[in-house]
């Protein structure tokens, strides 16, 4: 087995330990927060820092959140998860 599998099972299978919510909601946090700084920074050329922090809600992140763990935390643990099986498999 080639170095890079064997570097992949270890960690994924501490990941499979802690569970897939807990790594739902890590995973979906991270992306949710990247989502919000790129998609703000595209409006610093027209508002400053201030006037974009001050049309956010908490609701805007409470939404982006829950999108991020159920969207990309759901996929990205089935796409690993399929990698781990089809290489414990052989």
């Amino acid at each position: 087995m080639e170095r890079s599998s064997e570097i992949f099972l270890a960690k994924w299978t501490e990941i499979r330990k802690k569970g897939r919510l807990h790594y739902a909601i890590k995973q979906g946090v991270i992306m949710a927060i990247l989502v919000i700084i790129v998609r703000n920074l595209f409006k610093l050329r027209e508002q400053t820092v201030n006037e974009i922090i001050a049309e956010l809600s908490i609701y805007h992140f409470i939404i982006v959140i829950l999108g991020a763990i159920i969207g990309y935390g759901t996929i990205m643990w089935w796409i690993y998860e399929n990698q781990y099986k089809a290489k414990t498999k052989k």
